[in-house]
């Protein structure tokens, strides 16, 4: 068959100091079915002050002016665990003098070494992969951090991809309206395959972040999707697989700490 696996490091181990912004030439010539960034943090105290995504501030895969992927940290992570139905994308251990290890990929394909969906790269001229750090946001003070890249990538027998596919975060609003909708219009010149929805408030459960959803064509003339975003996200425990995460922390006599699970 034409699936040859081959996982090619494109960055060895690399220790970044202080906030940052790498840029990483993508020159392969293998066509690429992932990309995933490996970050990797040294603990200096009990518990967390954030979550271990807020490290990685963004991800863009660019070529020239034209952005091919662009998330931040905790959006990648939940891409790839609605598209993988994976339960995590760190480690889970948060002890004092270990290292706190996080993952994010960008997917190509509908599946890993799907062969219609897969990046080309001799489609394109400049290829880049830009990532900006701050190794101090999942632990205040930490000083650097370790970032590695591995692509996987069609070896010997090679698929000729259609497409690929292509994530982004397409609107955002730090105040969004109280109780009311916020009406987005949604791009039109590519297929639309996959939607989420972002929102944050502390201490909230998941279905307080954004409470309804409504996608509607033509003034309300057609209403694909209306939803309660509680009833729904119940609806969705009876066929979706539950995400478990475990943490493992030390006990302290010295006060109480925060640890922060995937959110």
């Amino acid at each position: 068959g034409l699936n040859s696996p081959l996982n090619v490091a494109i960055v060895p181990t690399q220790t970044l100091t202080g906030a940052q912004t790498l840029t990483i030439p993508i020159n392969l010539k293998d066509i690429i079915s992932r990309l995933t960034l490996f970050w990797s943090i040294l603990k200096i105290k009990p518990g967390m002050d954030s979550y271990p995504h807020r490290d990685i501030q963004k991800i863009e895969l660019v070529d020239g002016s034209d952005v091919l992927f662009s998330m931040d940290g905790g959006q990648a992570a939940a891409l790839n665990i609605y598209d993988r139905k994976a339960h995590t994308y760190w480690s889970g251990v948060s002890i004092n003098a270990n290292s706190v290890q996080s993952w994010y990929s960008i997917d190509f394909g509908r599946w890993l070494f799907d062969e219609v969906l897969a990046l080309d790269p001799s489609r394109f001229h400049n290829l880049q992969l830009k990532v900006t750090v701050d190794p101090a946001l999942c632990e205040l003070l930490c000083p650097s951090g370790d970032l590695s890249l591995y692509a996987d990538v069609f070896d010997e027998q090679v698929p000729t991809p259609s497409g690929f596919l292509m994530s982004k975060e397409h609107y955002s609003s730090i105040t969004p309206d109280s109780g009311a909708y916020t009406y987005i219009d949604l791009p039109t010149d590519f297929p639309i395959r996959h939607m989420l929805i972002q929102g944050y408030r502390d201490a909230k459960e998941p279905w307080l972040q954004v409470s309804h959803a409504r996608l509607d064509e033509e003034n309300l003339k057609r209403i694909p999707f209306d939803w309660n975003l509680e009833r729904y996200h119940l609806l969705r425990r009876t066929v979706e697989t539950p995400i478990q995460e475990q943490i493992s922390s030390e006990a302290e006599d010295t006060g109480a700490y925060a640890l922060y699970t995937t959110p």
